[in-house]
């Protein structure tokens, strides 16, 4: 594995790359990849930070402000009521790890009184009636055989977006390159914790986004 660092509005890296994975990193919008001759290339930051993983090749871009500032502009955007303390940020300088870490903080605290239940609507075939009778598909999937029936209730579970999503996050910031092996274990504890919730999809997503608009 090669890591090449770059800094947000600073010099770029000039050096030799295979050609396939300068093309993506070029196609990638999240640096400027440009051929110069032969092998070599010059990677320079864009307007993101953060890190991309090519092949062999990870770049991180680290801000250009303090990390602890990018953190308070990404809460304030999103509540006014950030609290400075809530999250160590001291021990990292990159933004996926602290990222990371704060998560974990988050996540913690969020399930420390255990996870949050919901109700969620089940589509099912049984042999009693449970919940509402699904008329129409009765009739036109069993063509008027009683049994079984098929119903739709509302089950009161932990597997509902809100703990989709801190799983889908989980699960993603295991994948990336850079989260200290702390961190990691707590987020493979959190993954345990949520072993009964599924990873998110789509639908969940756009109904938890619905829900907080």
């Amino acid at each position: 594995m090669t890591d090449l660092y770059l800094r947000e509005g600073g010099e770029s890296f000039v050096g030799p790359l295979d050609d396939v994975v300068g093309d993506a990193l070029a196609a990638s919008g999240a640096v400027t990849a440009i051929r110069v001759g032969g092998r070599e290339w010059e990677v320079g930051p864009s307007t993101k930070v953060g890190v991309v993983t090519i092949g062999d090749v990870t770049v991180w871009i680290r801000p250009k402000v303090h990390i602890s500032r990018v953190m308070f502009l990404l809460g304030y955007a999103k509540s006014p009521g950030w609290r400075a303390d809530q999250v160590a940020l001291a021990e990292v300088d990159d933004l996926v790890p602290v990222l990371a870490q704060a998560f974990a903080d988050q996540a913690d605290r969020a399930i420390e009184t255990g996870l949050l239940q919901g109700y969620t609507d089940v589509d099912d075939s049984l042999t009693v009636l449970r919940g509402r009778l699904r008329e129409q598909d009765q009739l036109r999937q069993r063509f008027g055989i009683a049994l079984p029936l098929l119903v739709r209730y509302d089950d009161h579970t932990v597997d509902i977006p809100e703990n989709q999503l801190l799983r889908g996050a989980a699960e993603l910031l295991l994948r990336v390159p850079g989260v200290h092996a702390m961190v990691r274990s707590r987020l493979r504890r959190l993954r345990g914790v949520l072993a009964e919730v599924s990873a998110p999809v789509q639908e969940a997503l756009c109904r938890y986004g619905d829900r907080t608009a």
